[in-house]
């Protein structure tokens, strides 16, 4: 009597840690969220001029192949008058500032939600929270290198650039081209010459010491089509952003990796001024599938084991 129920038991369990592991890859297909939050410009209209926006895309859940990744884009604030540019995530907590206009320093919320004036602010081509949460800015006009207070604006600190490139060889032809570096530090695309480079930024006290890593190079990246360029930081992996391209970037050496397009933009769409992500590294789409399937696989071989111990 006892053989029979153990064998009822084994039998049992094999089935059932399957159909778990085959739900846990049902619903793992797609990886928990990873939003990058970003503001957009629009090609220029002769009745209503330039117009900017603000929306998102989910960096961990792209339909398609690699390369050919298709990633939904959702508009939350509507394009209008107003520059927006240079979107910056507290990596503790999630919150955002930009520039507006590149006179006012804003937050806005992640549905969209613009709040009033925080603040003055200088002409930035880039800000970007360190993984400390300090906040720093690349000023175009007045000295380069800012150090920032993230509840008005406001500059606690400056400095200067020193190393490869100076403050003079930096250029950006529009915000949105600081990231945070994730082992620390910044990159800066700067588009100074023919072909815009990769620059990394350490600090060293109040200044920021440069590093050329390399130029811009890979499939589908055509630097005299070039317009703008949005630099943001994700995890431990940086992106760049070109019309509506999204590549991985070779922080080494610059060697671009093209994942795919952000679809469902504006009809009207010409170019990204500024993103920002969140700070928690996500695998590719697949992996949490095949994590779960190996998972449901072990508890079927496990379960195995245990029958025949019990024999």
């Amino acid at each position: 009597m006892l053989s029979i129920f153990v064998t009822l038991r084994r039998s049992a369990v094999v089935p059932v840690a399957l159909c778990l592991g085959c739900l846990l890859c049902s619903r793992a297909s797609a990886a928990p969220s990873n939003n990058v939050y970003a503001t957009f410009g629009t090609v220029f209209s002769g009745t209503a001029g330039y117009l900017y926006g603000f929306g998102t895309f989910d960096l961990a859940n792209p339909t398609g192949s690699p390369g050919s990744y298709s990633y939904a884009w959702t508009t939350l604030t509507s394009p209008a008058s107003p520059v927006l540019s240079n979107v910056a995530m507290d990596p503790g907590t999630g919150s955002m500032v930009l520039s507006y206009e590149f006179t006012q320093f804003r937050s806005i919320s992640a549905t969209g939600i613009l709040s009033g004036s925080l603040g003055p602010t200088p002409t930035l081509w880039g800000m970007a929270y360190d993984t400390a949460g300090d906040l720093y800015g690349y000023d175009s006009i007045g000295t380069p290198w800012l150090k920032l207070d993230p509840a008005n604006g406001q500059t606690l600190a400056q400095g200067f650039l020193v190393g490869d490139v100076t403050g003079n060889d930096i250029y950006s032809s529009f915000g949105g081209n600081l990231a945070a570096r994730p082992a620390g530090g910044f990159f800066m695309a700067n588009q100074a010459n023919a072909v815009p480079e990769l620059v990394r930024f350490g600090l060293v006290g109040d200044d920021a010491a440069t590093v050329l890593t390399g130029t811009f190079a890979g499939t589908g990246f055509d630097p005299q089509q070039v317009i703008e360029m949005t630099l943001f930081a994700s995890g431990s992996s940086l992106f760049l952003l070109s019309g509506s391209s999204i590549y991985s970037v070779d922080e080494s050496n610059a060697a671009l990796t093209q994942l795919g397009v952000i679809a469902g933009l504006p009809s009207n769409f010409q170019n990204f001024t500024g993103a920002a992500s969140t700070v928690t590294a996500v695998p590719e789409p697949a992996t949490f599938g095949l994590l779960a399937c190996g998972g449901a696989a072990w508890c079927a071989v496990r379960a195995r084991r245990i029958g025949r111990r019990r024999r």
